[in-house]
């Protein structure tokens, strides 16, 4: 598939497509490289994973503090109104 039946297909300008091509032929390498000798990325995956559970985790505990503190004070009449108010959405 040549370049101008690429950026015909996808419609855009063929600079584009070749600008692209650059930047993956610079790029290309250094993706199948690994960063930290015979380690793979997996590594960093499973680092990143370990650490997103222990935010949820954290997160879930909060949200269930104030769940439960909520649950056992009683709001006002007036207040509760307030939350439940709902105003227009605002077009721009």
């Amino acid at each position: 598939m040549t370049i101008q039946q690429i950026a015909a297909e996808y419609e855009i300008h063929p600079t584009q497509v070749l600008d692209w091509k650059k930047i993956l032929a610079n790029g290309l390498p250094q993706a199948f490289e690994s960063k930290r000798g015979g380690r793979s990325g997996s590594d960093d995956f499973e680092r990143a994973r370990q650490e997103l559970h222990s935010k949820i985790e954290e997160l879930t505990v909060k949200l269930d503090f104030v769940v439960k503190k909520q649950a056992t004070q009683p709001v006002k009449r007036a207040k509760r109104q307030r939350i439940l108010k709902l105003s227009p959405p605002r077009l721009i």
